[in-house]
């Protein structure tokens, strides 16, 4: 019996050579071999390309950005819309212009320098300055209070070095007509910029993985609805230092505070 079985599984052994002999010989197999192999490699990439992106890779350029342009949005409860142009500049320089209306009159300038501790705020259509001087401030009134980049860049932190849950993938969507992918980061330490469950919510370019809409939601902050949303995000771009200068132009009337 045993003999039997060494003969059977010798024939079958014997038959599956030929079988390969034959395979290799035809032309129409060695193709159909040849697409298979190309067709698992495709797959095997295919797969690799489009696997989750990495959280890593998507808050890189908010972490490094040296400078960058934005549209900040800001929505609250019973509120008109406030629209802001902003700029951002390293280490802690921001310049924003603010609208709280449609006309000229509703228009402010802020410029911020945390590291000097001084703002100035103006209103153009009425030539008045007002200069603010930060002393004997807190601890807890951090830069994130003043610069949008740098309360993102606390919260992003804090979710990296906690390395749990916080941190949630949504997926796929669209922006403007393109597709993107989001994250979402819960902040679940208080902290000078943010509450536990507060949320922010990135969404950034499917191919190239620049942020391109960052969603802020204020609700535990202000105690009622709100969000802010930073869209239309250029990284890295050249912007003038004279922009964020803290002088006085001539013609205002000034105010200290």
């Amino acid at each position: 019996r045993e003999q039997n079985a060494r003969l059977k599984s010798a024939a079958q052994a014997g038959a599956g050579l030929r079988i390969r002999r034959m395979i290799m010989r035809s032309p129409i197999s060695k193709f159909a071999v040849a697409a298979a192999v190309v067709l698992a490699a495709v797959v095997g990439i295919y797969t690799v390309g489009h696997s989750q992106p990495a959280f890593a890779e998507v808050v890189k350029p908010i972490l490094t950005a040296r400078t960058a342009v934005y549209k900040l949005v800001g929505h609250m409860k019973d509120q008109p819309a406030m629209t802001i142009e902003g700029q951002f500049m390293e280490p802690a320089k921001v310049r924003h212009i603010m609208s709280f209306g449609e006309t000229e009159a509703s228009a402010g300038i802020q410029i911020m320098d945390y590291q000097q501790g001084k703002a100035l705020v103006l209103v153009p259509a009425q030539k008045m300055a007002m200069v603010m001087e930060l002393k004997d401030q807190p601890d807890q009134l951090a830069s994130g209070m003043f610069n949008p980049f740098e309360a993102y860049r606390q919260i992003i932190r804090q979710a990296q070095e906690n390395q749990d849950d916080s941190v949630q993938y949504l997926g796929e969507s669209r922006i403007q007509g393109r597709k993107v992918i989001g994250y979402r980061v819960t902040a679940d330490e208080p902290s000078s910029v943010a509450q536990p469950g507060m949320e922010l919510t990135i969404w950034a370019d499917a191919e190239s993985l620049l942020p391109l809409q960052i969603e802020f939601s204020m609700e535990k902050m202000m105690g009622q609805p709100g969000s802010v949303t930073m869209m239309d995000i250029q990284f890295n771009v050249p912007l003038d230092p004279a922009e964020f200068s803290l002088a006085v132009p001539e013609g205002y009337t000034e105010q200290t505070m």
